[in-house]
């Protein structure tokens, strides 16, 4: 475990990405990055397309949660299940479904775990 006293200065980094805006942070206190919590571009992002433009929307922020309620256990063990039996079929069996997908939005694993879930 490394130590570092908040006097020490570390490098800010430049941050780019699915925003397109470049955010230059500069030079901080170790223990105190904050970055994007006081800035008016931090938050969650969304992109959404409307007439064949895509839009950038920020989204409220929210904290995610997990309630782990038996309902929501069984779902991921099914889910769970069904992953373990893609991953054990033949590759022929998978090109089989990869086939089936070929002309809907979706891949043969989606087709297949879809499938497969709505059948339980």
């Amino acid at each position: 475990m490394a130590i570092v006293n908040k006097a020490q200065l570390g490098l800010g980094v430049e941050i780019r990405g699915k925003l397109n805006v470049g955010s230059i942070h500069g030079l901080r206190e170790y223990g105190l990055f904050d970055y994007g919590d006081d800035e008016d571009i931090a938050g969650i992002y969304q992109i959404r397309h409307s007439a064949g433009k895509a839009i950038q929307v920020k989204m409220p922020f929210y904290s995610p949660t997990n309630p782990q309620t038996e309902a929501q256990q069984a779902w991921r063990a099914l889910f769970a299940t069904g992953v373990s039996n893609w991953q054990s079929l033949s590759e022929s069996a998978k090109n089989e479904w990869r086939g089936k997908a070929k002309y809907k939005p979706l891949t043969g694993f989606n087709l297949y775990l879809r499938t497969w879930l709505l059948a339980q």
